[in-house]
């Protein structure tokens, strides 16, 4: 039996350029790059005979189903021998991404803009490349696994005793006992409509002579704490990525992946000032030229503290 091949490749998905920014129910036109977004690609391959994986990440709000049939079929078409039936994508379900669905070339003040069209031939090629690259860089090398926990998700669905869709009607769709993002000093405050998962799952992969070369980082949370930029940014995972560089060298590769947290949120909705007080002592105050959608400069901070923690 052949031993088994790592191989790792990696693309920048950010552009300079100004593109639309899905995530919120209007439009955001990207004014620069806040720190960059990337594809990531981990291909363990076990040999002659034996099965191959292709995990390819996106620092993307979403994978949309042309995206999931272009990126193989280019793969396909490029390197035959590549097995595309093993390729898994997943979206880190970045807020502050670029936008790959049909939008104008056009920005609502007539400004020209990345379209949709566009962002999205530039981004499948990139995780094209991305995954070529993982795959022609397979070395003989080992994998190990494990899990630890880490306080990234929480509730972001707030409970109330009185049913708050009779008080605050809702044209979309009735609220009931629960809101989205609730406040929690109501006086009708009951509870957090569900728990959290705290489980950080990891894969770690290593070369022949067992030095780190990358690792799995999968968290129940998606990254959407920097929602209100107007700058691309990969949220919480630049933080991550920043923090496994400093504590193992630039030449190990972060894969991202979000689990399942469709209820879940990186944002704390109690103890805010207390929050805030905590930031304000270990970080100390921070001043920083921003660019955002609607948010203050201490509102910018506070996200900023708020991603080097989980960081």
């Amino acid at each position: 039996m052949d031993r088994v091949k790592i191989g790792w490749g990696r693309r920048e998905i950010s552009i300079s350029e100004p593109v639309a920014i899905p995530g919120q129910m209007h439009m955001r036109i990207s004014e620069g790059i806040h720190d960059p977004m990337y594809a990531t690609a981990l291909v363990i391959d076990g040999g002659i005979g034996q099965d191959a994986v292709i995990f390819c990440s996106c620092d993307v709000l979403v994978l949309r189903n042309g995206e999931m049939t272009l990126v193989p079929d280019r793969v396909k078409k490029l390197r035959p021998e590549i097995p595309v039936e093993a390729i898994i994508m997943n979206a880190t379900h970045t807020h502050s991404g670029g936008q790959s669905a049909d939008t104008p070339e056009t920005a609502p003040d007539g400004a020209p803009i990345y379209s949709g069209a566009k962002y999205r031939e530039f981004f499948v090629n990139q995780c094209v490349d991305a995954i070529v690259e993982a795959w022609d860089s397979r070395k003989a090398g080992g994998i190990g696994y494990g899990y630890g926990y880490a306080v990234v998700a929480h509730s972001r669905r707030v409970v109330y005793f009185d049913d708050v869709s009779k008080r605050m009607p809702n044209s979309v769709a009735p609220n009931g006992h629960a809101v989205m993002y609730g406040k929690t000093n109501d006086d009708q405050f009951s509870c957090y409509e569900a728990g959290a998962d705290h489980f950080l799952n990891l894969v770690f992969t290593f070369d022949e002579r067992e030095r780190l070369t990358g690792i799995i980082v999968n968290v129940p949370c998606p990254s959407q704490l920097s929602e209100f930029f107007t700058m691309l940014s990969s949220d919480y995972w630049n933080e991550v990525r920043e923090q496994v560089t400093k504590e193992f060298g630039e030449n190990v590769y972060v894969l991202t992946q979000c689990a399942a947290a469709g209820d879940l949120s990186p944002r704390v909705l109690h103890y805010n000032r207390a929050q805030t007080r905590r930031f304000r002592l270990k970080y100390g105050e921070e001043t920083s030229s921003y660019t955002s959608d609607s948010g203050t400069l201490e509102n910018y901070n506070k996200v900023m503290c708020e991603r080097r923690d989980i960081g």
